[in-house]
């Protein structure tokens, strides 16, 4: 069975198993989607078990993560087929590249001259400077035929004007100026100089700009808006970091808690203690600067 067969399957039962727990408490799944700021059209995809149209594996287990939370449904079984559509995504191998490599090798044979040609044109530019050499030595005229010119009368030159004297140079301590004193700051030290510090918002930004930097520490999927532009999602791995620069707000949705850091203009931002917590619609904007600060 294929991988993405494999996927299927656990998809369905998976799906199932989350329709059955919502549609027996009552729960219409725009509710779902109001309460977990997952997209309807996402929920509905999941209970059907279509992979099609959905993002990446990673993110299709946070929201069923998120789905089963809200639900209530904390069962082994579902435990282990998340866990098993995580080993069959990575068990599945990238697609091959062997055609783009291809390519790439004909384009270079296509452009480059063969060896034999290269030798050719080679022995060809070295006879062409030697018959040249040949024809410059037979039909220059040699050193001989030149007379050396006659040497010129020396010219009588005046003599040179006497020097002034020097006036007497004093000798002993007193002789000597003292030397100035130094002004500003004296340039003979040898301490480290401070690197300048770092703004927290890009230059051109305002006073009142906002710089909102993310730090991955796990493998999480984060949804951010800023200045009410159209959300993006995106996947966030440890050692990995995304900056928005706003305006004004800058709002974010964490699929875990412990997943990221976030600092809001170079101060960190308190996140839920718990694991596996769904952060919705994080806040950021200068109310949340000056709480921070105080």
């Amino acid at each position: 069975m294929s991988a993405s067969n494999q996927q299927q399957e656990l998809l369905a039962a998976i799906g199932e198993k989350l329709r059955v727990a919502r549609e027996a408490q009552g729960i219409a799944l725009q509710e779902v989607a109001a309460r977990t700021r997952i997209q309807s059209s996402f929920l509905e995809k999941i209970e059907q078990g279509q992979l099609e149209g959905l993002p990446a594996i990673s993110f299709i287990r946070g929201f069923i993560r998120n789905y089963a939370q809200m639900l209530g449904v904390d069962e082994p079984e579902l435990q282990e087929q998340l866990q098993a559509m995580g080993r069959v995504a990575e068990a599945t191998p990238p697609p091959p590249m062997k055609a783009s490599t291809e390519r790439l090798l004909d384009a270079e044979k296509g452009t480059g001259l063969p060896w034999p040609r290269i030798a050719l044109l080679g022995l060809l530019l070295i006879l062409v400077l030697w018959v040249g050499y040949l024809l410059v030595r037979v039909f220059l005229p040699s050193d001989s035929a030149y007379e050396a010119p006659a040497a010129k009368a020396p010219v009588a030159q005046a003599p040179a004007a006497p020097r002034p004297a020097l006036p007497a140079i004093p000798s002993g301590p007193a002789a000597l100026p003292a030397a100035p004193a130094p002004i500003g700051p004296s340039t003979a030290s040898t301490g480290p100089v401070p690197a300048p510090a770092v703004p927290a918002v890009r230059p051109g930004m305002g006073p009142n700009a906002l710089r909102v930097k993310v730090q991955g520490l796990e493998d999480t999927w984060v949804r951010y808006t800023v200045d009410r532009k159209p959300a993006m999602e995106i996947l966030m791995r440890p050692a990995e970091s995304t900056t928005l620069d706003a305006d004004d707000e800058v709002h974010l949705t964490i699929g875990k808690s412990q997943g990221v850091s976030v600092y809001l203009n170079g101060e960190e931002v308190v996140l839920p203690t718990d694991k596996n917590v769904l952060v919705a619609d994080l806040v950021l904007n200068k109310l949340t600067v000056l709480k921070i600060r105080n």
